[in-house]
């Protein structure tokens, strides 16, 4: 592990998690019906990574116009540094979680659900079973301090949803289709220190510092949401 990853691992106590009331736990009387059960994971597409620059106020104008001018930014962003969203390794973990921890089978998915109504699957196949959907809530390389000209220290602010559905169950009294056993949300974003690092240190060395804060970030939620939501209520 190199000495920056070691630095950033320190940050993991300092960061502001999740409060508690953002978690549902499997119910213990659910947990007992899921051995032998399929599970698959579905994956929302990411919003546009923001990279506020040093020195500069934000230099896109509102209304969609704006929105469109973000996105093609933060794609390029992303192309440029090679990021690529967490959200799939967290999906992909929680359910190998899921699966050694109350005897799963794997399934498959197709699609991402919608996201209009957040107690339905929207597009599920009539072969699934339990769903873990996972996607990034906001992504950002940001300054602690606000200010334009007094940029000088960064960090990176990531967030995360989990929902695990039972996508069998078909709800009598509104006709919707899937029920979530928990849900939760996990929040990175580490105070500042003398050691925090600058936007250049962040992309320095092929973005490697950037690389490995959202490894970080991304273990960091896998831990909160392992513990927290899918685990049952009433473990450890």
């Amino acid at each position: 592990m190199s000495s920056i990853k070691l630095a950033s691992l320190l940050l993991i106590a300092t960061s502001a998690g999740a409060c508690a009331s953002q978690y549902e736990r499997v119910p213990a009387a659910s947990a007992a019906s899921l051995k032998g059960r399929h599970v698959a994971t579905r994956v929302r597409s990411a919003p546009p990574f923001r990279a506020e620059r040093p020195g500069t106020t934000y230099p896109y104008p509102l209304g969609a116009v704006g929105a469109i001018a973000i996105e093609i930014a933060a794609e390029r962003f992303a192309r440029e540094h090679s990021i690529v969203d967490p959200a799939p390794r967290i999906a992909q973990q929680l359910s190998d979680y899921l699966r050694r921890r109350y005897g799963l089978q794997l399934a498959t998915a197709n699609g991402p659900p919608g996201r209009a109504d957040p107690n339905q699957i929207v597009g599920a196949r009539a072969s699934d079973d339990l769903v873990v959907e996972v996607w990034t809530e906001t992504w950002a390389l940001r300054p602690f301090v606000p200010f334009p000209r007094k940029r000088t220290r960064y960090r990176l602010e990531y967030s995360a949803s989990l929902r695990l559905v039972d996508a069998k169950i078909d709800r009598v009294v509104d006709g919707k289709r899937g029920f979530t056993l928990a849900r939760g949300r996990c929040s990175y974003s580490p105070k500042e220190t003398p050691s925090a690092s600058t936007y250049d240190e962040f992309l320095a060395e092929g973005a490697r510092r950037l690389m490995d804060e959202l490894d970080i970030a991304m273990s960091f939620c896998i831990d909160e949401f392992r513990s927290k939501v899918l685990a049952e209520s009433g473990s450890l």
